[in-house]
Parts: structure tokens; C-alpha cells; sequence
């Protein structure tokens, strides 16, 4: 009894840890938008050149959706996260929401590894765009990779876990 008590102290703990990094995700995503927004305005309404704009507006814009959609489904899975039932971790519930975040940040991973690749492109006329390096560029996107398979992998345990959990209480 001691153990399953101390198990479900630790589950809590990792739950609250995990809650307290999808916020600070959370507050990321919102300073992206900023940032980008704030870019989109200064090349907009402040820059006076005369270059052909389309496609740096045409890459801030898709930043600040991309980043909203993000931060969206963050906000949407750290209310799952606080929400989460220990006693019945492994539902379908907690399956689905594990896998809809993971293909969310997989979606991300390749959407902004085409707008990095297209802003090192661009080349020296378009540095303000890029807001990295190219090994910073690398990193961030293996991250977000690393993240997206991870949460892929951790929605098929629970999933698994869900329907050996089924097969056990039938037998029952």
C-alpha cells in the first residue's frame, strides 16, 4: 500500500513537472507570435524599402499561424494534462490527446523546417527573417522532432496499456 501511495506521489510529480514545461511552451509560442507580429508590423508600416515584400510577409504570416495553432493545442492539451486521473491513466482518452499533440508538434517540426530552409535561402536580403543560425536552425527542429516521436511513442503505451488493461479485466 506504501508503494502504490508513493507511485502515485511520483506520478503526480512528473504530471506537475510536465504541466509546469507546456506552459513555459505555452508562454514561447506566445512570445513567437509576438516576435513575428512584431516583424510583420516593423516591415510592413516601418521599413521603407522598395524590394518586392511578398514573400518575407508571405513567411512572418505563416509564423504567427503556425505558432497560434501551436500554442492553441498546447493550452487545449495542458488543460488535459491538469485534468489527468491517475487511477485511470491509461483511457483511450489520454491515448488520443497524447497522439493529437505529438502529430501537432510533428506537423510543426516539418512546416518550419520548410520556412527555415526557405529563409537561409532567401540569403543576405532577407537576414532580418532568420532568426537563427543554420546549426541553430538544425537544433531547433530536431527538438521539435525528438518531441513530436516522443509524445507519438508515449500515446501508443498508454494505448497498448489501455487494451491489455481491457483483455486483463475480462479475464478477470
Amino acid at each position: 500500500m506504501l508503494s502504490l501511495n508513493n507511485n502515485n506521489c511520483n506520478m503526480k510529480n512528473l504530471i506537475f513537472f510536465l504541466y509546469l514545461l507546456i506552459c513555459l511552451w505555452i508562454i514561447g509560442g506566445l512570445i513567437a507570435i509576438f516576435r513575428s507580429s512584431s516583424d510583420l508590423y516593423n516591415l510592413i508600416l516601418i521599413e521603407n524599402v522598395y524590394d518586392n515584400l511578398t514573400i518575407p510577409i508571405c513567411i512572418l504570416i505563416a509564423k504567427i499561424s503556425i505558432s497560434s495553432i501551436l500554442t492553441f493545442y498546447l493550452l487545449k492539451f495542458s488543460r488535459i494534462i491538469n485534468k489527468l486521473n491517475l487511477e485511470n491513466f491509461l483511457s483511450k482518452k489520454n491515448g488520443k490527446s497524447f497522439k493529437t499533440i505529438g502529430k501537432v508538434f510533428l506537423y510543426y517540426f516539418f512546416i518550419r523546417l520548410f520556412i527555415n530552409i526557405i529563409e537561409i535561402s532567401l540569403g543576405e536580403n532577407y537576414q532580418k527573417l532568420i532568426e537563427y543560425n543554420t546549426k541553430g536552425v538544425i537544433e531547433g527542429v530536431v527538438t521539435l522532432l525528438i518531441t513530436s516521436l516522443f509524445l507519438l511513442i508515449i500515446s501508443k503505451i498508454i494505448n497498448q496499456g489501455y487494451y491489455f488493461k481491457n483483455e486483463n479485466d475480462l479475464t478477470i
